[in-house]
């Protein structure tokens, strides 16, 4: 049938972690970036911190694609 699958078959216990893990690699490529700023590196807290969630991203999905 058509309606026997689910989008997110995660309980809520398991997106939280996941949103938890991505927000605080957010969090710390941010506060490494505003590191940077104060040095004047060519990389700022935007970037890094948008690279660090995309990492976190990445970490939380690839599990999930081999199946674990």
């Amino acid at each position: 049938m058509l309606g026997d699958f689910e989008i997110f078959p995660f309980t809520a216990l398991q997106e939280a972690e996941m949103l938890l893990r991505i927000s605080l690699a957010a969090l710390v490529g941010g506060m490494i970036g505003y590191e940077r700023r104060r040095s004047s590196a060519p990389a700022g807290i935007r970037t890094l911190a948008l690279v660090s969630m995309g990492s976190g991203i990445f970490t939380v999905i690839i599990p999930l694609r081999d199946g674990k």
